[in-house]
């Protein structure tokens, strides 16, 4: 079984009703009118999740937790609670995830590090798949940053759980 990062962008009244009837969220994200609102970074949370660190470690950037949130939901998904973002937040996220391209990124891609930390999933010691392992994170990377900048364009919060 994988575990895969899942995001969903909802107006911030939808945010309030949630949070007022957390029961009413459905694992798999609600029904098919919200599916365009959906944003999944497969397997590539946890590298990105390190790579931010590592920029942050580096003194590049602030700390981003474009996955993490002290602001639970009040309800559990398969491996644990559905956390938001506000739209506040959403909107500095996006701001700092616009600033990272391939190359800073690349600066802290550490398939070494990933592989001695655990980094999920557990592909970063196939040297042979260095680079292609690297274009999976950006790919997903790219996609993370645009799909923050359209929550961010919209005024939404945006909710993640780890599935």
């Amino acid at each position: 079984m994988s575990m895969t990062g899942e995001l969903l962008r909802v107006s911030p009244a939808k945010l309030k009703s949630i949070l007022d009837a957390p029961d009413s969220l459905i694992y798999g994200w609600f029904d098919e009118a919200l599916q365009d609102n959906c944003f999944s970074v497969e397997k590539t949370w946890n590298a990105i999740e390190f790579m931010l660190d590592m920029l942050h470690e580096d003194g590049v950037i602030p700390r981003i937790l474009p996955f993490e949130s002290e602001s639970p939901v009040g309800v559990d998904f398969h491996y644990g609670p559905v956390t938001y973002h506000s739209p506040e937040d959403v909107g500095a996220i996006a701001g700092h995830l616009a600033r990272i391209d391939e190359k800073l990124l690349k600066t802290v891609y550490r398939p070494e590090q990933m592989t001695e930390l655990g980094v999920y999933p557990d592909i970063w010691d196939r040297a042979d798949e260095r680079e292609e392992n690297f274009e999976y994170v950006w790919s997903y990377f790219k996609a993370l940053s645009e799909f923050y900048n359209r929550a961010c364009r919209n005024g939404d919060a945006v909710l993640y759980h780890l599935g």
